[in-house]
């Protein structure tokens, strides 16, 4: 009986998002075989050029930022997201929690709004009822992992896309590529792939081909891997303390495998690796530019981790936080404590020098680009 219950409330969960695939104005599914890289053809450079020549330098700025919200009314609905949109002119937005048909009427009314297309995120790792009481649930990571079977890997993250569009949805904060090291660690355990580095890029890598190849960006997350981990970066510091040359044999593999496949977008993770960086990791240039970018060739999206997290946001201003991440070379900041207060101070830094236009602009050309390609 218990399992005839379960699959009932999936069955109805299916249903409800086959409804919203009706309600929702999704946009086509792309025809790419991602993890096909961020392009640079021609249609998407007249398209991002027309766009940077409409947003003066604020909006320029605006784009960089993805806040959070319910989607339920009564908690920054439709007041709060309405002048987001409207007036701040966000590049994206972040639906915590909510209802299937909550969240399908707001992402209509903002996409209706928005002069530029929103990127809509999701942090469905085992689909959208980790963050929607009424949708589908997967089994976790690990759960998957043990399958042993890539076909089903990549079916998996096919799935998961079809719900997310529907859903409107382009882009699910997935999949988590920590290899899960350490017995200890209290916040990545079963959301991880496994403790075997080739493993975890094996399956992260089907499961984010699944979700490219039927139209949803997948987010390699969390650089430079939060696996070996005692602290949950939810609420404090978190360390790993390892040299780069251990990193490169383990936390980095799965991560390296993802670039070299095309990946479009990496999460930083909110972890202090001392050997090379007494900051956390999004606000490191050592980890974001010279790691990331220069020595393993990652040419996507570099996001934040939500900045709303004590291991961050309990030692840092938000003025330092947003700004340190962008001299850093992060393109995309999520969940900023106080949105109004960190445009302004992104804007400061931009108008005292200590932030340059163009390097706001090459953050904004790259989160444009991903806007066409989806």
């Amino acid at each position: 009986m218990k399992i005839k219950i379960i699959e009932i409330k999936n069955w109805m969960a299916s249903l409800s998002l086959l409804a919203c695939s009706l309600f929702v104005n999704a946009q086509p599914v792309a025809e790419a075989s991602l993890l096909a890289s961020v392009r640079y053809d021609e249609a998407c450079v007249q398209w991002v050029d027309s766009v940077m020549q409409t947003l003066d330098r604020r909006a320029r700025v605006a784009q960089l930022f993805m806040p959070v919200v319910s989607s339920q009314p009564g908690n920054g609905w439709p007041e709060k997201i309405t002048k987001w949109v409207k007036e701040q002119q966000i590049g994206g937005l972040f639906f915590d929690k909510g209802t299937i048909l909550d969240q399908a009427r707001a992402t209509n009314h903002i996409q209706s709004m928005a002069s530029v297309p929103l990127m809509i995120a999701a942090d469905a790792e085992w689909g959208l009822a980790m963050r929607l009481k009424d949708a589908m649930a997967f089994p976790r990571s690990t759960s998957i992992a043990a399958i042993q079977d890539s076909t089903l890997w990549y079916e998996y993250g096919a799935e998961t896309a079809r719900q997310l569009r529907a859903m409107g949805i382009q882009v699910n904060f997935a999949p988590v590529v920590d290899v899960n090291s350490n017995p200890a660690n209290p916040v990545i355990n079963t959301r991880a792939f496994g403790a075997d580095a080739k493993q975890v890029a094996r399956v992260a890598l089907a499961y984010a081909q699944g979700l490219q190849d039927h139209g949803v960006m997948a987010v390699m997350k969390h650089f430079p891997g939060h696996g070996d981990t005692v602290t949950d970066s939810h609420y404090g510091s978190a360390y790993v303390y390892k040299d780069l040359a251990t990193l490169r044999q383990q936390e980095l593999v799965p991560f390296q495998a993802g670039i070299d496949a095309g990946a479009d977008l990496v999460m930083m993770a909110h972890v202090i690796v001392p050997e090379v960086d007494e900051k956390p990791a999004l606000l490191s240039y050592a980890l974001v530019t010279e790691l990331l970018r220069e020595e393993m060739g990652f040419e996507g999206v570099v996001m934040t981790d939500a900045l709303q997290m004590q291991a961050v946001s309990d030692y840092y201003s938000d003025q330092e936080i947003v700004v340190g991440a962008v001299q850093a070379g992060v393109d995309l900041l999520l969940c900023p404590r106080d949105l109004d207060a960190s445009i302004a101070a992104v804007l400061q830094a931009v108008e005292e020098g200590a932030l340059s236009e163009a390097r706001i602009d090459e953050s904004v050309m790259r989160i444009l680009n991903l806007k066409e390609k989806y």
